[in-house]
């Protein structure tokens, strides 16, 4: 059983507040990433799916202010580039079903695009 986010309260907290930080941080990263959620509960020592939901709402809310649309499109984007760079290989190798893939991404990316007829920056 983990220790509760009270336990120890006082002086000492502030070590513990950085580390739940940057917990908090690199579940948020794992999720934008596509982690699954047994992966991230796994890695943090759970048995059962409760605690990782918990976890992950709690970093959500916590690491990430609100997403506006824009941060959202933007935060898309960089996941639709990732399966494209990811089906790009197989399917200029002549794999049809990669290559579908590939067209359904790029549709994707594109409509991604001109939701409010800007361009997004390119993916870092």
């Amino acid at each position: 059983m983990r220790p509760s986010p009270s336990a120890g309260a006082g002086s000492g907290d502030q070590p513990h507040a950085s580390r739940g930080l940057e917990r908090d941080r690199h579940v948020v990263e794992q999720c934008i990433e596509g982690v699954s959620l047994m992966t991230i509960g796994q890695q943090q020592g759970f048995v059962s799916p409760g605690p990782t939901v918990r976890l992950v709402d709690r970093a959500l809310e916590t690491a990430l202010p609100q997403l506006d649309a824009r941060a959202q499109r933007r935060l898309d984007g960089a996941r639709l580039d990732r399966l494209l760079a990811a089906w790009w290989k197989s399917a200029t190798g002549g794999d049809a079903t990669s290559a579908q893939l590939v067209l359904a991404i790029l549709d994707l990316r594109s409509r991604l695009r001109d939701v409010d007829g800007r361009d997004l920056p390119p993916a870092a």
